[in-house]
C-alpha cells in the first residue's frame, strides 16, 4: 500500500499524549513492556527532539530522542504504525534528526533495541550503527547497544546486483587447500594446515559456493565437542566480485539445513562488531545477537550470533 501525503513534523510536550498512544500501538504488537510511562521516561530531559509522522494528517509514526552527555545523543524511541512501514519513512525521520544533532555540534548518536525487533537491528545496522555493547535485563532478554559516529559521512548502500544462481556443495579435505586461499582472499591469510586442523574437530562441515562454475565463496564449521549440543559455524567468506548476489545468503542457508539434518540444537557464529554485511545475513537468517567480547589479542570486538534450530 501507498500513501503519498506524508508530513514529518517536530512537536512539544503537548504532543507528548499522542506519542505515547503510537508508542504502545506500535510496540504493543511484539507485547513490549515498559519499566515507566512516557511522560515519566521523558520528564527532565535536555535537548529534546520529537518528531511526528502524518499520512493525509493521520499520525503515522514518530520519533524522539534527548541528550545523553556532552557529544552523545540517545535515540530513545520510535516507530512507525504497521500499514505505513517500507515507505522510507523510518529513514526520514533519522536523517532530520541526524541533520538536527550534526547542526548542534554532537558526535555521535546511539539507540537500544532487542533481538525481537529485528528490522530495527537491520535498519541500524544499514544506516551507520554498529553494535557497541549488550546487556542482560532481569527478564533474560539481551538488550544490545548500538552507536553511529556522526562525524563520518552517512554509509551509501550497495549496489543492487541481480541475484546470481549459487550451487552449493559440501566437500571434503581434498578442497582444503581452495578453501584455504578463498580465507585468504576474503579474510586473512590462512595455509591448507590451518584448514585440515580446523576441520579434524568432531562433525565437520566444510561448503564451497560455485557461481557459472567458479568458486565464489565457503563456509566451513564443526561441533563444539562430540555430544553435539552447539555447531560452531568457524569461517566463511565471499570473494568481492560476487558480493551482494546472494553467496552469503545461500551459504548460511544450506549450512542451516544441514547442521539441522545433523541434529544439532543450535548454531552458532562470531563475527567483528563492525562487520556490518555479515551480521545483517546472519539476522536475516534468524540468528539472534547473543554475545559480545573483546579479543585483545586480535585488537577487535566480536559478536556471537546464535541461531536455535528445534
Amino acid at each position: 500500500m501507498s500513501y503519498g501525503l506524508i508530513d514529518i513534523s517536530e512537536v512539544g510536550p503537548a504532543e507528548y499524549p499522542l506519542i505515547a498512544v503510537l508508542r504502545d500501538t506500535i510496540f504493543g504488537e511484539f507485547n513490549h513492556r515498559y519499566a515507566a510511562t512516557f511522560a515519566e521516561q521523558i520528564d527532565g530531559r535536555q535537548d529534546v527532539l520529537a518528531l511526528i509522522a502524518h499520512s493525509e494528517g493521520n499520525p503515522v509514526g514518530y520519533k524522539v530522542g534527548y541528550r545523553d552527555r556532552p557529544g552523545i545523543y540517545y535515540s530513545w524511541t520510535g516507530g512507525v504504525l504497521k500499514d505505513y512501514r517500507g515507505q522510507g519513512l523510518a529513514r526520514r525521520m533519522q536523517d532530520w534528526q541526524h541533520a538536527w544533532l550534526r547542526a548542534r555540534g554532537y558526535k555521535s548518536v546511539t539507540f537500544n533495541s532487542f533481538n525481537k525487533f529485528r528490522p530495527m537491528l537491520r535498519f541500524g545496522l544499514s544506516t551507520g550503527f554498529i553494535p557497541t555493547g549488550i546487556h542482560t535485563r532481569p527478564e533474560n532478554e539481551i538488550s544490545i547497544h548500538f552507536t553511529k559516529d556522526l562525524t563520518q559521512p552517512d554509509p551509501t548502500d550497495p549496489p543492487k546486483l541481480p541475484r546470481a544462481e549459487v550451487h552449493v556443495e559440501s566437500v571434503g579435505p581434498n578442497y582444503h587447500g581452495l578453501i584455504a586461499q578463498l580465507a585468504t582472499k576474503t579474510i586473512e591469510p590462512r595455509a591448507e594446515e590451518d584448514i585440515d586442523l580446523a576441520m579434524s574437530n568432531p562433525s565437520p562441515l566444510a561448503l564451497l559456493a560455485f557461481v557459472n562454475g567458479k568458486p565464489a565463496g565457503f563456509k566451513i564449521g564443526f561441533a563444539r565437542d562430540a555430544r553435539r549440543r552447539l555447531f560452531e559455524s568457524h569461517l566463511g567468506g565471499v570473494l568481492p566480485e560476487f558480493r551482494n548476489q546472494g553467496v552469503a545468503t545461500a551459504l548460511t542457508r544450506h549450512q542451516i539445513d544441514a547442521v539441522k539434518s545433523l541434529g544439532f540444537p543450535a548454531v552458532r557464529v562470531h563475527t567483528r562488531h563492525d562487520n556490518v554485511p555479515m551480521l545483517r545475513t546472519c539476522l536475516t537468517a534468524g540468528f539472534n545477537i547473543s554475545g559480545m567480547l573483546h579479543d585483545e589479542s586480535r585488537g577487535m570486538t566480536v559478536i556471537a550470533l546464535t541461531r536455535s534450530l528445534q
